[in-house]
């Protein structure tokens, strides 16, 4: 998963301090275009929701400022669960 396609909307440090399986929305920001039957049609946005995961921020959370880019793995625990849903207009 491309890091610039998808938007965490959480706070980074709040995250980091998590040691208990929660869930984590991450929603697509920009549209795709699928071809049916011959003709493009553009799908909605797309919403990944991670139930029972476990955060691990990859980078040192006291040196980060707005804009830094991150890695965060999603550490599947007991119970996990993806849903992925899509936004209506």
């Amino acid at each position: 998963m491309s890091s610039k396609l998808w938007e965490v909307h959480n706070n980074v440090k709040e995250v980091n301090k998590l040691n208990e399986p929660t869930s984590i929305s991450l929603d697509k920001m920009s549209a795709d275009d699928v071809v049916l039957f011959g003709s493009s049609v553009s799908i909605p946005m797309q919403i990944m929701t991670l139930d029972s995961v476990t955060p691990s921020v990859r980078a040192e959370v006291t040196d980060l400022k707005c804009g830094d880019e991150i890695e965060v793995e999603l550490v599947p625990q007991k119970g996990f669960k993806c849903t992925i849903s899509y936004k209506s207009e």
